[in-house]
């Protein structure tokens, strides 16, 4: 007797005769949907993908209609702010956060503040130093 040996599958990894799945067709926003979503959502939250970035999670400060730029402030791997402007076409899968800060943020400025790390808000906010508050 011979070892069971399962069925032979072709090069493309699928049985014969077996379609691939379908993917879901790409859509574009036309101009009047971006502007009216970027327009809607100012100072909101969002979660998009840019070239460069990756996905994340950003505040949407404004948008620009004649220049195509859009204000962010793109929140980094520690929960920070950092500003930068994009082209609206640079956006790619835009969702809609919300109007409070999302708690991921606040979880990843939590974990990323370390006992000894300090803060702008430290420096200008009056975190006594050895000699207390002047």
């Amino acid at each position: 007797m011979y070892p069971y040996q399962p069925p032979r599958r072709p090069p493309g990894g699928r049985p014969p005769g077996q379609q691939p799945p379908r993917q879901p067709g790409y859509y574009q926003w036309t101009d009047p949907q971006a502007e009216q979503f970027l327009n809607r959502y100012q100072g909101g939250y969002i979660r998009t993908s840019i070239p460069g970035y990756g996905l994340v999670v950003a505040q949407l400060l404004s948008y620009d209609p004649a220049t195509g730029l859009v204000a962010l402030n793109i929140f980094n791997e520690r929960g920070y702010p950092e500003y930068t402007q994009v082209d609206r076409n640079d956006l790619t899968g835009l969702t809609f956060l919300g109007w409070e800060e999302p708690p991921e943020i606040r979880q990843r400025r939590r974990r990323g503040r370390r006992q000894g790390d300090s803060s702008w808000n430290d420096w200008n906010y009056g975190s006594p130093g050895p000699g207390g508050y002047r």
